[in-house]
């Protein structure tokens, strides 16, 4: 079991995280001696072996294991063939339940480039169509929508008002992937966690927390 040490001047108490990749990251206050928190650790040693047996559990059963010719991949809720074809046109391009990449059957790196392209595109478009119908009900704007692949973050919203948001969401049911819009969104009316920002979440998203449990059950494995 490898862990990552940090010291935090901001911590006020020994927290312990492990992350998507099944990282156990141990947080120190700078008051707080290394052996002490090492001991923290040793007692919570149960605990730390049940989830990351669980995390790896998880990445067995990930969409990726999927990612080659024939293949079915989740999107939104709804799954997609995969179809590799060396002389298509495009480099990927869905029809139907399939989804057509340019790339020959055997060559699984660059099917799963190709995929994940792809799902990068969705991710974009989907983003940017939601979060503008979000808004406008909200009477806010966005200043801009990025796309990114964190390994422990699904969005995100800053001060200067950027939208940013987890591609691999697409993988994840449409409920899902709207919730984390939603929330991020109302992050531009209350940049906080207030009972005046959840209000605003469960309006807009009656069914927040039924998607935020299946992320926390499902998300490691979209990872």
């Amino acid at each position: 079991m490898k862990v990552a040490l940090r010291v935090s001047k901001r911590a006020r108490r020994i927290s312990l995280r492990i992350n998507q990749k099944g990282e156990v990251i141990l947080t120190r206050p700078h008051r707080v001696s290394e052996s002490v928190a090492l001991h923290f650790l040793e007692r919570k040693k149960a605990w730390v072996l049940h989830h990351l047996r669980d995390i790896e559990a998880q990445h067995a059963r990930s969409p990726r294991t999927a990612w080659h010719d024939g293949g079915m991949i989740p999107f939104l809720g709804n799954h997609l063939t995969i179809s590799a074809r060396p002389s298509f046109r495009s480099t990927f391009h869905q029809d139907g339940t399939l989804l057509i990449v340019k790339a020959r059957p055997d060559d699984h790196a660059g099917i799963a480039r190709l995929v994940e392209q792809w799902y990068r595109m969705q991710a974009e478009a989907y983003f940017h169509a939601t979060c503008h119908d979000i808004c406008a009900r909200l009477g806010v704007r966005f200043h801009r929508l990025t796309i990114r692949g964190q390994s422990s973050r699904w969005g995100s919203c800053s001060k200067q008002g950027n939208l940013n948001f987890n591609w691999k969401l697409m993988m994840a049911p449409s409920k899902v992937a709207f919730s984390v819009a939603v929330h991020e969104c109302c992050h531009l009316v209350h940049l906080n966690h207030s009972a005046r920002f959840w209000n605003l979440v469960n309006m807009l998203c009656p069914f927040y927390d039924e998607a935020n449990t299946w992320l926390k059950s499902h998300g490691v494995a979209l990872a």
